[in-house]
C-alpha cells in the first residue's frame, strides 16, 4: 500500500520534472504531399466532375461523411488544412484513380498515379523536392475493383512512381497498403468476398516487396509503412470497444442523406469508411510516421510527451458519439489513453535518454506516474 506522504513526494518530483520539460518544437515534417484515390481525395474528383462524384450525400467532395485520414494526418503534424492540388494544395489524389489508365469512372477526367506524379513534377519545374516533406502513396484499390488480378502490374507502377519522387529529392515516404476489400459492404457475404480479399493480400505482399526494394536501393530514404490491412481488420474486430455498432452495412442508407445520421457505422457507402473510421486511420498514420511515444508530435521523445499523456489520460474513442479528440497519446492504438500508453512513452524515452544515469531515469519515470496518480486520487 502506498502511503499518502509518498504520493505527495511523488507529486512534487513529478511537477519539478515537468517544469524542466522542453517547449514543444515544430513538427518533423515541412509539408505533406499526398498521392492516391478516393480514400485520400479532398475534392479533386468532385471539382472535375462538377460534383457528380461523389455526389450530394458526401462531405464537401470527400468520399465519406466527413474529413478523411489524410486531413487528420496533416492536422496532427501541425501542417494545417490539406487542400487539393487544383487550388495550389498538396493533395493530388483523385477518387476513382487507378495506378495507371483512365480510372474507375469511365469517360471522366481523373488523374492516375502516373498523372498525379506528373502534375507534381510539373509544379516543381525542374527544381528539387523538399527533403523534409512527407510523401504519401496510397493507391491500388480501383485497379483490383476493376478486375486486375495480376498484382505485379499495379505494384510495378507504384514502384516506378516512387522512384520518380525519390529521383527529384523525396526523402521521407509513407507507403500504405490496402484494407481487405472483401470486408466492405459491397463484397461482404457475397460469393466474391474471399477472392477479392485474397487478391488484396497478394497486392499488399507485392507492395511490401516494392518498399523493401526501394529502401535497399536508396539508403538516404526513410520509408515509413502503415499496414492498413491489419489496422482496419483490428478496428472491425474491436468494433464494440471503439463504439462502432455496425461493421457490415452502409451508413449512408441508414442516414437518409444526413451526414450526422449514422453514428457507430464503420462504412459510409459500399467501399468507403465513415469519418469516425477515417479519424482512427489518421491516428494510425501518425503513429507510423512519428517515433513511438512522441505524443506532442515534435519528432522527438521527451518529457513534454508525458504532459500530453497526463492531460489526456482517460480519453477514449467512441464512434457512437461522433468524432473525439485527445487521442494523440494513444500510443498502442487501442482507442483509449491509459497506463499502457505511459509504458510506450517510458520505454521509448529511456531508450532515447541513454545519457541519463540509471537508476535516476527509472526513478524519475516512476515519480511521473506517481505524480499523476496522486493528482487523480486527490481530485
Amino acid at each position: 500500500m502506498i502511503r499518502l506522504d509518498s504520493l505527495r513526494r511523488g507529486c512534487v518530483l513529478a511537477a519539478a520534472l515537468f517544469a524542466l520539460a522542453p517547449v514543444a518544437a515544430a513538427g518533423p515534417y515541412s509539408d505533406l504531399i499526398v498521392f492516391g484515390d478516393s480514400l485520400s481525395d479532398v475534392g479533386n474528383t468532385a471539382y472535375w466532375t462538377a460534383g457528380v462524384f461523389p455526389g450530394a450525400d458526401y462531405y464537401q467532395g470527400r468520399f465519406s461523411n466527413g474529413p478523411v485520414y489524410s486531413e487528420h494526418l496533416s492536422a496532427g503534424l501541425g501542417l494545417g488544412v490539406l487542400t487539393r492540388d487544383g487550388v495550389g494544395g498538396d493533395d493530388f489524389a483523385y477518387g476513382g484513380a487507378e495506378t495507371d489508365g483512365p480510372g474507375g469512372f469511365s469517360g471522366l477526367f481523373l488523374n492516375s498515379l502516373v498523372e498525379q506524379v506528373d502534375a507534381y513534377l510539373d509544379r516543381l519545374g525542374g527544381s528539387e523536392a523538399d527533403p523534409n516533406a512527407l510523401f504519401v502513396v496510397f493507391i491500388g484499390a480501383n485497379d483490383l475493383l476493376g478486375g486486375q488480378t495480376n498484382v505485379a502490374t499495379p505494384a510495378g507502377v507504384v514502384q516506378s512512381q516512387i522512384e520518380r519522387l525519390v529521383g527529384v529529392g523525396a526523402r521521407q515516404l509513407l507507403g500504405i497498403n490496402l484494407p481487405l476489400l472483401g470486408l466492405t459492404p459491397d463484397y461482404l457475404g457475397g460469393s466474391s468476398a474471399a477472392a477479392i480479399s485474397a487478391t488484396t493480400r497478394d497486392y499488399n505482399n507485392a507492395l511490401s516487396g516494392v518498399y523493401d526494394t526501394i529502401e535497399t536501393a536508396h539508403t538516404g530514404v526513410t520509408f515509413h509503412r502503415l499496414d492498413l490491412a491489419q489496422t482496419f481488420s483490428e478496428m472491425i474486430d474491436q468494433a464494440a470497444s471503439l463504439g462502432f455498432t455496425n461493421t457490415t452495412d452502409k451508413g449512408q442508407q441508414a442516414a437518409g442523406g444526413d451526414l450526422d445520421g449514422a453514428p457507430g457505422y464503420v462504412f459510409w457507402d459500399g467501399v468507403h469508411p465513415t469519418r469516425e473510421a477515417h479519424a482512427l486511420l489518421g491516428e494510425a498514420a501518425l503513429r507510423a510516421v512519428l517515433p513511438a511515444g512522441d505524443y506532442n508530435r515534435n519528432g522527438e521523445v521527451d518529457q513534454g510527451d508525458y504532459a500530453v499523456w497526463r492531460d489526456s489520460y482517460g480519453a477514449r474513442f467512441d464512434a457512437s458519439l461522433g468524432l473525439t479528440t485527445g487521442l494523440q497519446a494513444d500510443g498502442n492504438g487501442d482507442g483509449r489513453v491509459d497506463a499502457a500508453d505511459f509504458t510506450v512513452w517510458r520505454d521509448a524515452w529511456q531508450a532515447a535518454s541513454a545519457a541519463i544515469p540509471e537508476p535516476a531515469t527509472g526513478a524519475a519515470l516512476t515519480a511521473l506516474l506517481f505524480g499523476y496518480v496522486c493528482g487523480r486520487r486527490r481530485s
